[in-house]
C-alpha cells in the first residue's frame, strides 16, 4: 500500500474542525476579498448528518472529534506528494511510474491475425492501456471522471470504497476523501466505530460518484481518487461561481442528482457537489414505511433547490443550501382529489400506522388516504391490501379522509 493511501486512510485521527454555524445545513467557503474575483475553496463542512442504523449513537462527542479528518492539513500533503515531493524535501516515491515490462504483461495481447487490415474490436490489452492513459491524463491534468461503486474494501482497518472505471481500473477512494458529510457518534469502541465507517462505505454500492484522481499507481495498475474535491469544485461552479462566472444555479432551479444511499427513512442525493440527507416528507408526495421501495443508490432523480443562499461574513463566504425530490415533480394531489368522491369505495394498500392513523395508498395513484381504524377487526400490517371507504374530502389541501373496509385476500 502506497504512503498517500495510508496516509489518507489515516487522516480522520487528528481534530483541526472549527464550528462554523449553529443552523443547520450550512456549507462554508473559504474565499478572498472579492467572492467572485479570486480562487475560491470550499470546505468540507456540512452539517448532515448520516444515521444508517437509524439509532442514536451513544459514543462519546471526543470520540466522534477525533476520528474526523484534517482535509486541509491532508490536501497540503497531497499535494506536496503529487509534485513529487517528500516531507524532507527530497523526491517523494509516491508517484508510481509503470515499467516496460508491466506495460508488457497488461497491455500485451496475443497476435490476433485480422480478417481485413486490423481487427474491428479492442483487444484487452488495448482496452486497459486506453483506460489506464484516460486516468493518468485525468491525474496530470486534475480533469473529473465519474464512475460506480462496485465494492467495498478495509486496507489497514479503513474502509475504502472502489470504482472499477470503464470495468476495467480499480480506483480506491478512502473514506475520509468519499464524503464530507458528518457523522453522529458511532459507538464508544474501535470495533464499532469500524463497523460504522464500513456500512458508511457498503451503503453507497451502486451508486455513480465524480472523483479526481491522485495517485495512480502504474505498478500494480490502480489509481487512488477523491470524491470531495471533485464535488468541490462542482459547487463553486454551481453555487458560487469563480473569476467573472456567476453562478450556474439559483433558488428554484431543478437539477439532476444523484441517489447516494438509501435507508427507509431518508435518501442521501447529491447534485451539483452538493450531498444532502433527505426525510421521508422530502423525497414523496405521499406516505411510505420504507423508501427502498421507491429509491436506490445509483439513480438519477430531479431535485429541486429550495433554498440558494450565499453571504459573506467575517471573511468567509457561507452557503446555505436545501435540496427536495418531492417538489421537483408537480403535486399530483389537486389531480387525484378531483377523481375521488365521497362516499366511493377504492383499492390500496397500507403504507403507513401511527399514531394520527392508518395511510393507505390507493392502487395506481400517487396519493394516500388517511383512514380510522375498523372498530370490527384488528388492524393488518404494513403492505396489506385493503378496500377503503370516503367519507370526507378537504378541498384547501387537498386530503381525503376514510375508514377500513376489510382486507383483501
Amino acid at each position: 500500500m502506497s504512503e498517500l493511501l495510508a496516509g489518507l486512510l489515516d487522516g480522520d485521527k487528528e481534530e483541526k474542525v472549527k464550528k462554523i454555524t449553529d443552523e443547520p445545513d450550512v456549507l462554508e467557503v473559504d474565499t478572498t476579498e472579492d467572492l467572485l474575483d479570486g480562487d475560491v475553496v470550499l470546505s468540507e463542512t456540512s452539517d448532515d448528518s448520516i444515521d444508517l442504523n437509524q439509532e442514536d449513537y451513544s459514543g462519546s462527542s471526543k470520540d466522534a472529534k477525533a476520528r474526523r479528518s484534517n482535509v486541509e492539513d491532508m490536501r497540503a500533503q497531497i499535494e506536496r506528494k503529487l509534485k513529487g515531493i517528500g516531507d524532507d524535501g527530497e523526491l517523494s516515491k509516491d508517484v508510481i511510474r509503470t515499467t516496460a515490462d508491466v506495460r508488457r504483461e497488461h497491455f500485451g495481447d496475443e497476435r490476433i491475425i485480422p480478417i481485413g487490415d486490423r481487427p474491428e474490436f479492442k483487444t484487452v490489452g488495448e482496452r486497459q492501456k486506453e483506460v489506464y492513459n484516460v486516468v493518468y491524463n485525468a491525474f496530470r491534468a486534475g480533469n473529473i471522471l465519474t464512475g460506480r461503486i462496485v465494492a467495498g474494501d478495509t486496507t489497514d482497518d479503513r474502509p475504502v470504497a472502489i470504482v472499477m472505471y470503464e470495468d476495467t481500473m480499480p480506483i480506491k477512494i478512502p473514506l475520509p476523501v468519499l464524503t464530507d458529510l458528518k457523522r453522529r457518534n458511532t459507538g464508544d469502541t474501535p470495533e464499532s466505530s469500524l463497523a460504522f465507517d464500513r456500512r458508511m462505505v457498503n451503503e453507497r454500492i451502486g451508486s455513480e460518484v465524480e472523483f479526481k484522481v491522485l495517485q495512480v499507481d502504474g505498478m500494480n495498475m490502480y489509481a487512488i481518487g477523491d470524491r470531495v474535491a471533485a464535488m468541490n469544485d462542482r459547487r463553486i461552479a454551481h453555487f458560487v461561481g469563480k473569476g467573472r462566472r456567476n453562478p450556474l444555479v439559483k433558488e428554484g432551479d431543478i437539477l439532476e442528482g444523484r441517489v447516494c444511499f438509501v435507508t427507509a427513512s431518508r435518501v442521501c442525493v447529491e447534485a451539483g457537489g452538493v450531498e444532502k440527507v433527505l426525510r421521508e416528507g422530502q423525497c414523496l408526495w405521499f406516505r411510505t414505511n420504507d423508501l427502498r421501495d421507491y429509491f436506490a443508490a445509483g439513480q438519477r432523480v430531479p431535485v429541486k433547490v429550495m433554498k440558494c443562499e450565499l453571504e459573506s461574513r467575517d471573511g468567509k463566504a457561507h452557503l446555505s443550501i436545501e435540496f427536495s425530490i418531492k417538489e421537483a415533480e408537480p403535486n399530483p394531489k389537486q389531480k387525484y382529489f378531483d377523481l375521488i368522491s365521497e362516499n366511493s369505495t377504492l383499492l390500496g394498500h397500507i403504507t403507513q400506522i401511527n399514531e394520527i392513523g392508518v395511510f393507505v395508498k390507493v392502487l395506481n395513484m400517487d396519493y394516500d388516504i388517511l383512514c380510522s381504524p375498523s372498530k370490527e377487526f384488528v388492524t393488518p400490517p404494513i403492505g396489506t391490501k385493503v378496500s377503503v371507504g370516503v367519507h370526507s374530502k378537504n378541498a384547501e389541501n387537498c386530503t381525503v379522509k376514510g375508514y377500513l373496509i376489510r382486507r383483501i385476500g
